[in-house]
């Protein structure tokens, strides 16, 4: 025992001193190159100069901007996700903050947005989160800012909406498979990992700037917590539970419906 425990300190003293080495030896093998290197290889460029990288990307945008509305990819794909979702963004913006003729509902309009808000903060929290949001919804019209608000609330709803269109049935999959949580895990922690930026810039260049872009890259960070949650929450009814359903004779679209929803809606709600 006392052998063992002489030993783990030792072991963790040449770790550290390990580390220290491998430090110092960057340190010092920065300093020689910076020394040997300094001022060769430079890039200097003035403000309006190009580099080969920023002119195959010039050509790109262009090639994608002339055939936008040619090419089949564009045409049948791309440029109808565009529609349907700047459709979404424009419908909810023009039922809470913008009067339109023609609409299938009502106009909630700022006090019906008020009110829904601290509802719902109620309801999900208590009386002082509903207070402060009533606040905070009611200070954005203080300062002019409403339909600037009511612009990002448009485009955080219908992000929200197509997140979960996409996230739970995806997350029911991968909760009662493990092949496709296997090979949906990756996936997911790439685009949890990844910051936004990196995707948002081929976003825009795909779908413009605009309400679509903003939606696809905000559903690209949020959709990956409703998938695994929901997984989480499928896998976590108990396995007595369904094999009794099993029993009884149900069948799998059964099990899922009458059983395995219902014991993780709990879940799948919170996430």
């Amino acid at each position: 025992m006392a052998a063992a425990t002489a030993t783990a300190p030792a072991a963790t003293v040449r770790g550290k001193a390990g580390r220290t080495v491998v430090v110092a030896a960057i340190l010092i093998g920065w300093l020689v190159l910076f020394a040997a290197l300094r001022g060769r290889q430079t890039l200097t460029l003035a403000a309006a100069d190009l580099t080969s990288l920023h002119r195959w990307l010039n050509d790109v945008n262009d090639t994608v901007g002339a055939n936008r509305n040619s090419n089949p990819l564009f045409l049948y794909f791309f440029n109808e996700i565009r529609l349907v979702i700047d459709n979404l963004v424009t419908f909810v913006r023009s039922l809470i903050s913008q009067p339109t003729g023609g609409r299938p509902v009502p106009q909630i309009g700022w006090l019906g947005v008020v009110g829904l808000t601290g509802y719902v903060s109620w309801a999900v929290g208590n009386w002082r989160v509903a207070l402060l949001a009533v606040a905070g919804f009611t200070f954005f019209g203080l300062q002019g800012l409403w339909l600037q608000s009511m612009d990002t609330l448009a485009l955080t709803l219908s992000a929200v909406i197509v997140a979960l269109l996409i996230g739970i049935p995806l997350g029911v999959w991968a909760g009662l498979s493990d092949r496709f949580n296997r090979i949906m895990t990756p996936f997911l922690d790439f685009m949890q990992t990844m910051p936004t930026f990196v995707y948002l810039a081929p976003l825009t260049l795909i779908f413009l700037i605009g309400g679509a872009a903003a939606v696809i890259t905000t559903v690209i960070y949020a959709a990956p917590p409703a998938i695994r949650i929901t997984a989480h929450a499928i896998r976590s009814v108990p396995r007595t539970t369904v094999e009794a359903a099993d029993s009884l004779g149900a069948t799998r679209s059964q099990q899922l419906l009458k059983v395995l929803l219902p014991m993780s809606k709990r879940t799948v709600v919170m996430g």
